[in-house]
């Protein structure tokens, strides 16, 4: 049988362990928060950058769509070229 002196070192012992797990507990947690708010800053750079990307694809494209019917117009130019072309040389044969 343990006496009054015995108990109570024993409760403070776990007293002791319970406040250290509590601790311990209590560092985890922080270092878990600290580790998601860095990756809520990762993410916000991504989002970020995926946010520049997508406008320089917008004007890539737009560029493109610019140069293709800039294209068309060309193409239409040299047929008509062509067509002149076709039509005064066959006026200087006859």
């Amino acid at each position: 049988m343990q006496s009054g002196f015995d108990q109570a070192n024993d409760a403070r012992k776990e007293a002791y362990e319970k406040e250290k797990e509590s601790n311990e507990a209590y560092e985890e947690v922080m270092r878990l928060n600290q580790a998601l708010q860095q990756a809520d800053d990762q993410c916000l750079l991504l989002f970020g950058e995926v946010q520049k990307a997508w406008k320089s694809a917008a004007s890539l494209q737009s560029d493109l769509t610019d140069h293709e019917a800039q294209i068309t117009k060309l193409q239409v130019l040299i047929f008509n070229l062509t067509f002149l072309l076709l039509t005064v040389a066959s006026c200087i044969r006859y």
